[in-house]
């Protein structure tokens, strides 16, 4: 798991909260999205607050997403979308241990 959060470590306390506040809503737009541009914003917005920490897998998976989305191809897509949760739920576990330290 320290793999994930090589660069949020040492990275301002409330960067790291602001993320764990934002971040569920992000995923929930993700999930919900019903459209190609909903999908490929939500994903982009995730990602791009991902890259923000340095959280370099979770952004990679929203990235993923968020190409899929812009080529149209939502399937594809949103057959990514329970691994992103899972990894987002398991970066966001780690933060939280992180912040308690």
């Amino acid at each position: 798991m320290i793999d994930l959060l090589d660069a949020a470590i040492g990275r301002p306390k409330p960067i790291i909260e602001l993320f764990l506040r934002i971040g569920p809503d992000d995923l929930a737009a993700i999930r919900d999205a019903d459209t190609a541009p909903a999908l490929q914003h939500a994903a982009h917005k995730l990602k791009g607050s991902a890259s923000i920490l340095g959280l370099r897998r979770l952004a990679a998976a929203c990235r993923e997403i968020d190409d899929l989305a812009q080529e149209a191809e939502l399937d594809k897509a949103r057959a990514l979308i329970d691994g992103l949760a899972r990894d987002f739920e398991a970066t966001c576990e780690a933060l939280r241990a992180e912040l308690a330290t």
